[in-house]
């Protein structure tokens, strides 16, 4: 189990690990949902909309395990570069999958992502 996961909801004797990481991402989506007011994701989105945006359902919990998002909900200045480039990878990624989601098949999708950097994407 992550580190961080384990610090940021605390550990709960008798409490599954399932339902400490779904309590945890309720209870922090509800911390970023108060932070993230149309004002502040006007300005990290500049109007878009992006897959990975904090007021979409599981984006919070993710971006704060991942270490992009603060305790208090917020996306520091130095993460926002590594937020945005994040967002254009999945842009990129469901713009090249769109066309081979609908199509019917058995085979396996195989998706390489070569992980240089901090591996915050992979």
């Amino acid at each position: 189990m992550l580190p961080l996961l384990r610090r940021a909801r605390g550990n709960r004797p008798g409490c599954p690990p399932s339902a400490r990481a779904s309590s945890f991402a309720a209870t922090f989506a509800e911390r970023s949902a108060r932070y993230w007011t149309p004002k502040r994701l006007q300005a990290l989105s500049g109007g878009r909309d992006l897959p990975l945006s904090p007021d979409k359902p599981g984006a919070a919990a993710l971006l704060r395990v991942i270490g992009l998002m603060g305790s208090d909900g917020s996306i520091g200045s130095e993460a926002v570069r590594k937020f945005r480039q994040i967002n254009l990878l999945l842009l990129e990624v469901e713009r090249h999958l769109a066309p081979h989601a609908s199509r019917p098949t058995r085979k396996p999708l195989r998706v390489l992502e070569l992980a240089s950097g901090q591996s915050q994407l992979s």
